[in-house]
């Protein structure tokens, strides 16, 4: 059912199309869909399907655009994915066959049949099925690959059979009104209502029967007989009117384009408009939303072979890029300058607080303006490097790589950053380990020795944080591996070496620091990064150098000419701290994993330091593992989530199990027993009269617990209702290996999940009594997955899904 934001406002509308030219350029694409499916034979509840997916395409601010996406193209990737999923599949060749027929017999201006005119050259059909292929992918994404679609045609003949009408009238009359009852659910197809998404499938069936039973003058049984059916009278009323007037707005329609075709696509449609606004310069809007940019049709004709264009970003700063990473924000409206802020990347994890902020902003107001610049950048280096028509239709996947350690709150904040940010709908988040660890063991040569059974230890260490994971290989094409056991991590980057450096700083400079500029200061941290990329604790680095600007010479402190030295010694004592820690990690891994481990994979930003290597290569030497290193360590993280972007248009695709890091669960209501609950968690529940207890959780997901990308978990909800309305529960986790059964410390919330039902009538909820008072039940189940350990979360109710539910991280 389409909602409210979808019918009120269409991504067409925002890209300058007006509606009446919206509503000609939809009916046009279902008159040609209708077409089609008859020349292709297909039964007119398949062609009914593809109708009701190429109307879903165009819905709302989200969905596809007539000014982006051309009709003759959705409705055939309709037709295709109609019939592929019924008892009648067609072949591509098939599909671009009838739509090459169609298109030509509508635009040719003689009565002249020539069979060569529309003839499909292989080159031609093999650009076409191109085409048919990617607007099916284009379809499917917008449509979040819901394509389950249940017509009202077989209702309505279950409902005539039901109300006798077979059975009390004559043949004729009762063939009569069955096919009468028929033409008006195909009609309904058409109409500018949009009756097949605003309605339900029990409504129109009743309508349509309420019409032809009045056409054909059959009288039903009792006088309100579409109650049986679960249908309001004011329903009724308004699908009987806006089926009667579909007829005479199909005529209309035809009228105003006896002079011309309706526009099927790109190009006509920019015609129509310039002959409408003849003042524009013809330049096509910009389109408010970069994933849908692409034109398929002429894409297929591009030299450029890749209809996406996959970039990583990796949300960290490499040690060979300079840590820490800076941010020049302009506070725009609040004072005309700018703050240096850095590190902020550790503040978007829950209790990670580690700096304050100007202008009243917070962590996540910071990532999106850094994501804003990055993302803007990204734009000026594709236009500079690729064809601007290319780059215009071309749909950019954004793929964010975090830290595995983050909570879900972390990764959601983020989400949200890189949305506000531009990078739009089309972005997944992606563990780092998991990145490095697919780059590695695709690219290195020196892995070419990992064989399936093998295990392996992914150390990635990065700027903030170091995550440690150690994986089963079950397959090495396409790859496939499992996790042993949970992994571990903790803030112990190479950000926590340059902070011990600012210390030493400060302490070694005593009263001289107050008379560094900030801006000094941070550039002698940067400075700091060359000599800690050049450190391996080897005889022959016995001294080292950092500039600080503006500051001559203080031999009291030891800077020499603006050089602050570090000797060998207190540059050990700078990484000691942070290599301990990461030892640690990668100790308790080993001692949680059985049998042993047999490589260890060092990745990341820090990860490329020569002498993390050493230290991790000397230690791992007591459980005769070996130690890899790749040569882009520092990008591997980022490189292996471009790998990744790109397997979703591949044939082979990367599979990783993972293990649940936590219990998950939600808060429910029990029936009270007297002694096992508490008596402040005890409630009375008006509509049925029970004794509850409250801040009870049902776990779902336990810790450790193996999951597939594709695994769903459900809960059942049950609620009892007079009135609908928006339905919020809590979702709790909980990181001991024995959790409570009640809401109670260790247990926290998570999030607050709102199910929304609000968009069905009451009617469609099962009706109870209690002392003689009406109420309504409902029984939906809430969806959790865990995809790319990203928890994602969806409603079903009786059988069908309803989108997302709204999700509240706190």
């Amino acid at each position: 059912m389409a909602t409210i934001e979808q019918l009120s406002t269409s991504s067409s509308a925002l890209d300058g199309v007006p509606s009446n030219l919206e509503s000609s350029s939809r009916l046009a694409g279902v008159q040609l869909t209708q077409a089609a499916g008859i020349l292709l034979r297909l039964p007119q509840e398949i062609i009914a399907q593809a109708i009701i997916i190429f109307t879903r395409f165009y819905l709302g601010p989200e969905g596809g655009s007539f000014r982006i996406n051309s009709a003759k193209d959705v409705s055939a990737a309709s037709i295709y994915m109609a019939a592929k999923l019924s008892a009648d599949p067609q072949s591509p060749r098939s599909v671009c066959n009838v739509y090459a027929y169609l298109i030509w017999d509508k635009r040719r201006k003689s009565s002249t049949h020539d069979p060569a005119s529309y003839y499909l050259s292989d080159g031609a059909y093999h650009s076409a099925r191109a085409v048919l292929f990617q607007t099916e992918s284009i379809v499917l994404r917008a449509l979040s690959f819901d394509v389950e679609i249940v017509t009202p045609y077989h209702l309505a003949m279950t409902y005539l059979q039901t109300l006798g009408v077979f059975q009390s009238e004559p043949s004729s009359k009762s063939r009569a009104v069955a096919a009468r009852t028929l033409a008006h659910l195909n009609l309904a197809l058409f109409s500018p209502q949009l009756l097949y998404v605003t309605n339900q499938p029990v409504a129109l069936a009743v309508a349509a029967i309420y019409l032809a039973s009045r056409e054909v003058e059959v009288k039903l049984p009792g006088n309100e007989w579409w109650e049986v059916f679960d249908v309001e009278r004011e329903d009724l009323g308004f699908l009987v009117v806006a089926m009667r007037s579909c007829e005479a707005w199909i005529r209309t329609e035809k009228e105003r384009w006896l002079d011309r075709p309706c526009p099927l696509d790109v190009d006509e449609l920019e015609i129509e408009l310039k002959r409408r606004d003849p003042d524009s310069d013809g330049a096509i809007v910009q389109p408010h939303r970069v994933s849908q940019a692409i034109n398929a049709t002429k894409l297929a004709s591009q030299p450029f072979q890749q209809s996406e264009l996959f970039m990583g970003i990796q949300h960290k700063s490499p040690i060979t890029q300079g840590n820490p990473t800076g941010v020049k924000f302009n506070s725009v409206g609040r004072q005309a300058e700018f703050a240096q802020i850095k590190w902020f990347k550790l503040d978007l994890e829950i209790g990670q607080d580690v700096l304050e902020y100007p202008f009243d902003l917070t962590a996540a107001d910071v990532i999106c303006d850094y994501l804003s610049a990055v993302y803007q950048h990204l734009l000026t280096t594709l236009q500079r490097r690729l064809n601007t028509d290319v780059l215009q239709r071309a749909t950019i996947s954004f793929t964010l790589t975090v830290p595995a350690i983050w909570s879900d709150a972390a990764k959601k904040t983020t989400e949200y950053a890189a949305a506000r940010a531009g990078m739009g709908k089309d972005l997944q988040l992606l563990s780092e380990p998991e990145c490095a660890a697919l780059y590695s063991l695709k690219t290195m040569e020196d892995l070419q020795s990992v064989r399936v059974n093998d295990r392996m230890m992914v150390c990635d260490a990065g700027g903030g944080t170091v995550d440690i994971i150690t994986y089963d290989i079950l397959q090495i094409s396409p790859l496939k591996v499992s996790e042993c056991t949970v992994g571990t991590g903790d803030y112990c980057g190479s950000t926590f070496i340059d902070r011990e450096f600012e210390k030493l700083l400060i302490r070694r400079m005593g009263v001289h620091y107050d008379s560094i500029s900030p801006l000094n200061r941070a550039q002698a941290i940067k400075n700091f990064e060359h000599a800690k990329i050049a450190f391996r604790d080897q005889e022959d680095q016995p001294l080292f150098y950092v500039n600080i600007p503006a500051v001559g010479t203080l031999e009291d402190v030891r800077v020499f000419e603006g050089n602050f030295e570090i000797t060998r010694s207190e540059m050990r004592s700078l990484f000691d701290p942070v290599v301990g820690r990461i030892r640690e990690l990668l100790a308790a891994q080993v001692k949680a994993v059985d049998p042993p481990i047999d490589s260890i994979l060092l990745v990341g930003g820090f990860g490329g330091s020569e002498y993390l290597y050493q230290c991790i290569r000397s230690w791992a030497a007591q459980y005769d593992m070996k130690v890899f290193q790749p040569s882009e360590a520092a990008t591997a993280v980022v490189r292996g989530a471009v790998l990744k972007g790109l397997e979703e248009i591949g044939p082979l695709k990367t599979e990783v199990i993972r293990r649940a890091r936590r219990w998950y669960g939600v808060t429910i209501n029990k029936p009270y027993i007297e002694g096992r609950d508490l008596v402040e968690d005890r409630i009375y529940n008006v509509e049925t009269g029970q004794v509850l207890a409250r801040n009870q959780i049902s776990w779902f997901i336990k810790k450790d617990q193996l999951m597939k990308d594709d695994q769903l978990f459900r809960h059942t909800f049950y609620r009892n209702f007079r009135e609908v309305t928006l339905w919020k529960d809590n979702f709790v986790s909980c990181a001991s290996d024995v959790p409570p059964s009640r809401f109670e410390s260790p247990v926290s919330k998570l999030c607050t999940i709102t199910s929304d039902l609000t968009s069905l009538k009451k009617s469609s909820f099962p009706r109870k009594w209690k002392s003689l008072k009406r109420y309504y039940s409902a029984k939906y189940e809430v969806c959790f997955g865990l995809q790319n350990g990203n928890l994602t979360f969806s409603l079903e109710y009786d059988g069908r899904r309803y989108g997302i539910v709204q999700v509240d991280f706190d």
